[in-house]
């Protein structure tokens, strides 16, 4: 069993060195996970444009998604124009047909994708080991060569995987998402083991 216990320390509170150590060695972990698994997407997203047919709807995609982002500029405009939030007519109109439009461009290029996956397995197979022994060698560039303990390094990387079911979920859902980096503000959190002997009390 695993308990999880969270304190909170004032901004003006000096942090002894090493735990802004491990708060920072946490941080450049997390902005190393982000880079491996930006990385993977691009090179699956270039596994799928080497087939023609996907290639095709993805050009089709990215001119509805400019058609569409050019339709919200115009409502925006005519919002401040008419000073109100309930635009009708033609504006609208354009704006409700591009928003469509992408939809159908995005359904055409996963109709797509699935008609050409079973031949891209063995590239995509390859892929997700690369990424799996990428995110392996991780563990020895921080918790050998470097000093992070290996309890955070395992509570970072079990939130990273949590953080990409959560953007696969919501693009699913037809939701924009990816994984940001952000820069480090001297916050964060560590993971820790304490010890128990046998016949010790309960650590309280």
């Amino acid at each position: 069993m695993i308990t999880v216990y969270k304190f909170g320390v004032h901004y003006r509170w000096q942090l002894p060195e090493a735990l802004r150590d491990q708060l920072r060695l946490a941080h450049n972990l997390r902005e190393d996970l982000v880079t491996l698994q930006l990385a993977y997407e691009q090179a699956l997203k270039d596994v799928w444009s080497s087939y023609p047919a996907v290639a095709a709807a993805e050009q089709a995609l990215a001119e509805a998604e400019l058609g569409s982002e050019e339709a919200a500029g115009e409502v925006a405009k005519q919002r401040v124009a008419q000073r109100t939030k309930r635009i009708v007519g033609p504006a609208a109109d354009a704006l409700a047909a591009a928003r469509l439009a992408a939809k159908t461009a995005r359904v055409a290029r996963r109709d797509a994708i699935a008609t050409v996956r079973e031949g891209a397995t063995d590239r995509i197979g390859e892929l997700n080991t690369r990424l799996r022994a990428d995110q392996k060698a991780l563990y020895a560039t921080y918790c050998q060569e470097d000093a992070l303990y290996w309890a955070t390094f395992n509570d970072v990387l079990d939130h990273h995987h949590a953080a990409v079911k959560l953007v696969k979920s919501k693009r699913v859902a037809g939701q924009p998402a990816t994984l940001r980096h952000h820069r480090f503000d001297g916050t964060g959190s560590v993971a820790v083991q304490l010890q128990r002997q046998a016949g010790q009390p309960q650590r309280t």
